[in-house]
């Protein structure tokens, strides 16, 4: 009976962590990608080589605090960068063509998250969400050139106005190494509408050139994700009773 007891009590403390007054902190790392690709395109007697790099960063936070035993609320925050660049070249030598994509999207989805029957090891979670944000960086330019170096056409587009609206349910474990850290994993569902006006410039010689032209988008996207990561605690540990004085 008195292991039972002290096996109840361990158990409580590496579990202090879903206590009302805690907080949580995760998915705190982001994920880089630099990538540089050439490519060959053949067309008649001709021969074009074109040069691409890419750099992208993702980064998220998930942060949150436990009103009651259990039960925790928070925000998600999500953002994403990628930045192209790309030059291409006669098979002459002489530049033909160059362009540049900037892009930063940002998410803020409050939520909701409920650890269900946790005990000394791991516990399940369901959580779910609703948020929005946009992209509050999109530039897109491109110039082609004459083997001479004249410029020959000029592309431009932008967005005006960008808005994310998306809803969420997840699923998920975390294994509690101790007090203060867990791996986390988890199942999410995602439903998004993306609405976004796009406004293009372009200058085509054979073409008369109208000014620039506005486009409306919208967009409803169903999203299965899957998350990795681990999970910080902190906040006073919970007092519990001394089995010994029981």
């Amino acid at each position: 009976m008195r292991n039972f007891v002290l096996l109840l009590f361990l158990a409580t403390q590496l579990n202090a962590q879903t206590y009302k007054g805690k907080c949580l902190f995760e998915n705190t790392f982001g994920n880089i990608r630099s990538n540089e690709a050439e490519w060959i395109q053949k067309y008649q007697t001709w021969t074009y080589t074109f040069n691409d790099k890419l750099f992208s960063l993702s980064a998220d936070l998930n942060t949150a605090y436990f009103v009651k035993k259990d039960i925790a609320i928070g925000t998600g925050l999500y953002s994403d960068y990628s930045q192209v660049s790309s030059k291409g070249y006669s098979q002459n030598g002489n530049k033909i063509a160059e362009g540049s994509y900037k892009s930063f999207t940002f998410l803020a989805v409050p939520f909701v998250r409920y650890y269900v029957h946790p005990n000394s090891k791991s516990s399940l979670y369901i959580q779910a969400g609703a948020g929005g944000g946009g992209n509050l960086i999109h530039v897109n330019e491109s110039t082609n050139y004459y083997e001479t170096g004249i410029v020959y056409t000029k592309y431009a587009n932008k967005f005006l106005d960008h808005r994310i609206i998306t809803v969420q349910a997840l699923a998920g474990l975390n294994y509690f190494f101790n007090e203060y850290v867990a791996f986390n994993t988890g199942v999410g569902f995602n439903y998004t509408t993306v609405e976004y006006t796009d406004e293009v410039t372009s200058n085509y010689p054979l073409i008369n050139n109208p000014g620039a032209q506005r486009y409306a988008f919208t967009s409803n996207q169903k999203i299965i994700s899957w998350r990795l990561g681990f999970t910080f605690f902190m906040g006073h540990k919970k007092e519990v009773p001394d089995p010994k004085k029981q």
